[in-house]
């Protein structure tokens, strides 16, 4: 598990200049996640769906066709983004 890990880190440390240059993601050469985009003001994603962004960002991302590349990370960010916050969403039901 650890070996797949730091792979998929890897690959994303790999990527790290086009993720911060077309999508204000920024990964460190060390592979620590330092900044997520702002898609909307006042708006901060679901940090617990955090870990599964970051794999399926390795997984689902078509890395070998630029289209393909910006379509499929595209989409996924805005996965991560649409995810709902447990705790919000019970604030909101009250």
């Amino acid at each position: 598990m650890r070996e797949l890990s730091q792979q998929m880190c890897k690959l994303l440390v790999s990527k790290r200049a086009m993720l911060l240059e077309y999508f204000s993601l920024e990964v460190t050469a060390q592979g620590e996640l330092s900044a997520l985009p702002l898609l909307l003001d006042n708006h901060t994603p679901f940090m617990g769906a955090l870990p599964i962004y970051l794999v399926r960002l390795v997984t689902e991302v078509n890395w070998d066709s630029e289209k393909e590349c910006f379509d499929t990370l595209s989409r996924q960010t805005a996965i991560f983004y649409s995810q709902p916050n447990p705790d919000t969403l019970e604030d909101a039901i009250k």
